[in-house]
């Protein structure tokens, strides 16, 4: 079998789909051939939603103008013969050898598994996707809804792919879920406790449960805030005041706040000493936002007994690093898909505590989010955010390794 001169065939081997390509000859020749099709050309551009016509090798050789708005291209070739994530410029589009479709973490991909199913049941898929993108500096996450159905076109199979972005629906329905969870848990400790202290005339006892009372009534209001949060940055109306902190007064903070968790009780969180002189220079609330997502996954994922640990030391130059270990370990599938705004190991329409951790991290507060999770030597993340000029300073250690997302 004869391939274009600079394309992989097909067997190629690859962490998952074909790598192989059709050559430019065809591409444009397909591009043509559809373009012709006026009436096609008419309906597809009518629609509010981005159509993709895509060729077996799941090359685009068609779209509408909606595709094109949304990926801002100028011109044809900004598109044509790419696949759909590296038009959209997809984190995981170039990790593969054969481009998008190839990599480890394309295996997870909602769009991809549609295009391939339908080419290979030759009938119409539909799935829903993540996809973090990452344009001009900027990450994006979005959640979309494909649908792929084959179409043959002059004895040619084409993938006609719709696509309609569910984002700010399954946002809401995640933060509704989220929201709504967390606060009846807390409002029922409330009211379980002030049951209890009815019952109480021991005037010590009392005191110890008016303190716990206290606390209790401290996160409810911290889970309304959390929300409150996550909607404006989300919304670009958050608008940060850094100010300097010492690291070891917002561990013993974010550590208090979370003793009361009910994935505290089966588990000890220690903080290792911290320097004195350690400082940051970040937003207060979201540092303490990112910390406390980063101890209660922790604490969640930890096996029942185990200690959680925060640690904090000088970074790369200008930052300071802190980290969360536990002694749980990730499977590899939720390695690749972490730090997705819609996925989660808890169940459906969750999965927005690593996400804002990272949104919060690397968007509003100038730092780095990462982690490692092996089955030796458990799960760490680790911060890196910028340390204050007026602490330690950071003398040039080296940095962190790559990402592992």
């Amino acid at each position: 079998m004869q391939h274009e001169a600079g394309h992989e065939p097909s067997t190629a081997a690859t962490a998952f789909a074909p790598a192989h390509r059709a050559g430019p000859e065809t591409v444009e020749r397909a591009w043509r051939t559809l373009s012709e099709l006026a009436f096609v050309r008419e309906v597809v551009n009518s629609l509010p939603f981005v159509v993709a016509v895509l060729n077996r090798d799941r090359q685009l050789v068609f779209w509408n103008d909606a595709l094109f708005k949304a990926i801002g291209a100028e011109d044809v070739g900004d598109v044509l013969g790419k696949r759909p994530g590296e038009a959209i410029q997809c984190v995981h589009a170039t990790e593969g050898r054969g481009g998008c479709g190839t990599s480890e973490a394309c295996r997870h991909c909602g769009a991809l598994r549609a295009v391939l199913r339908c080419l290979v049941t030759d009938g119409p898929a539909d799935e829903e996707c993540r996809i973090s993108t990452r344009v001009d500096g900027q990450g994006h996450s979005l959640d979309l809804k494909v649908t792929a159905r084959p179409v043959k076109v002059e004895g040619e199979t084409f993938v006609i792919v719709t696509v309609a972005d569910i984002s700010d629906a399954k946002r809401r329905r995640a933060l509704e879920r989220l929201f709504f969870h967390d606060v009846i848990n807390l409002a029922g400790g409330l009211r379980g406790m002030v049951e209890l202290m009815q019952q109480i005339k021991d005037p010590d006892r009392l005191h110890r449960l008016t303190k716990d009372l206290s606390a209790i009534s401290d996160s409810l209001l911290d889970e309304i805030m959390a929300q409150r949060e996550l909607s404006a940055v989300e919304s670009g109306e958050y608008h940060p005041r850094p100010d300097d902190m010492l690291v070891g007064d917002l561990f013993h903070e974010v550590a208090h706040h979370l003793r009361h968790h009910e994935a505290a009780r089966s588990h000890s969180i220690v903080v290792e000493p911290v320097a004195g002189d350690l400082l940051l220079r970040a937003d207060h609330t979201l540092a303490r936002r990112v910390l406390v997502n980063m101890l209660k996954n922790a604490l969640e994922a930890s096996p029942r007994g185990s200690d959680v640990r925060l640690t904090a030391e000088v970074g790369a130059p200008g930052f300071v690093r802190l980290s969360v270990h536990n002694a749980g370990h990730m499977p590899r599938e939720v390695q690749l898909q972490m730090f997705q705004r819609s996925f989660s190991t808890k169940g459906a329409d969750r999965g927005l505590g690593t996400y804002s951790m990272k949104l919060f991290t690397e968007q509003y507060l100038g730092g780095r989010l990462r982690f490692e999770s092996t089955e030796d030597a458990g799960t760490v993340f680790t911060t890196e955010l910028p340390a204050s000029p007026f602490g330690r300073s950071a003398a040039a250690p080296p940095d962190l390794p790559g990402d592992a997302e």
